[in-house]
């Protein structure tokens, strides 16, 4: 969301007459015996129990630790809900949880606070009725403008919010497109090209690495206001 994108061998025996036959020189001729046993029935395989429905132990909807999964007939376009960790259809998993408010960090252009090794960020709000919370992914309008918000890593590659990976809060080794008069966060590897890649963080007015490095803000509310010194050198490709 937040981005500055596993023939049986059968074998024959060989009958031979016994040791007493031998041993008086007789010659006797009989039919063989033939032992017929009736093949023992399969056991009837012991249906695997249901797996025990989850049960949220802390009460907290999306609280750190905690899995999720999309909801399979939602109430909000782009909800999720809590599932096991091993469950089969589990996305992610909550690496912070925040009682700030999501809407803030929108309006204001700003990427909430999270972990370095977040890939996505939740909004957690409040429905109608009871006050029931719901959960959901925050590039959608009703989870987007949240009381709440989660900050989530995939249970599975790829990793957006890893450096190069494209999303999330641009950090050193990021990728920059450029988008009109400004630059868009790509993945390094992706469908977007990009034509700078970030490699230094720094402040405003600062000297670059190299002289042909460009400097560029995080052009957020705070950063029009004068409010945030907050630079990266980025170098073309």
């Amino acid at each position: 969301m937040v981005a500055g994108v596993l023939v049986a061998g059968l074998a024959l025996a060989g009958c031979s007459g016994s040791d007493d036959e031998r041993a008086g020189g007789k010659e006797t001729s009989s039919s063989p015996s033939v032992d017929v046993t009736s093949a023992a029935p399969s056991p009837t395989p012991t249906p695997s129990p249901s797996p025990s429905p989850y049960v949220d132990d802390d009460n907290v909807l999306m609280a750190k630790g905690d899995c999720y999964a999309a909801v399979a007939d939602p109430i909000e376009a782009g909800q999720v809900q809590e599932v096991a960790c091993d469950d089969a259809a589990a996305e992610g998993r909550v690496v912070y949880y925040s009682t700030e408010d999501l809407d803030g960090c929108i309006v204001s252009s700003y990427s909430p606070y999270c972990p370095d090794n977040a890939d996505d960020v939740l909004g957690i709000t409040r429905g109608t009725g009871m006050g029931q919370e719901f959960a959901g992914h925050s590039d959608f309008v009703a989870f987007a403008t949240a009381s709440q918000y989660a900050c989530v890593r995939y249970l599975k590659g790829p990793h957006p919010g890893d450096p190069g990976g494209g999303g999330m809060q641009i950090r050193v080794g990021d990728c920059l497109a450029a988008e009109d008069e400004t630059y868009k966060e790509v993945a390094c590897e992706g469908d977007d090209v990009p034509a700078y890649k970030v490699v230094k963080e720094t402040i405003k007015g600062a000297d670059c690495p190299r002289k042909n490095d460009i400097l560029l803000s995080t052009n957020t509310v705070l950063d029009r206001a004068g409010l945030d010194e907050t630079a990266y050198c980025a170098r073309a490709l």
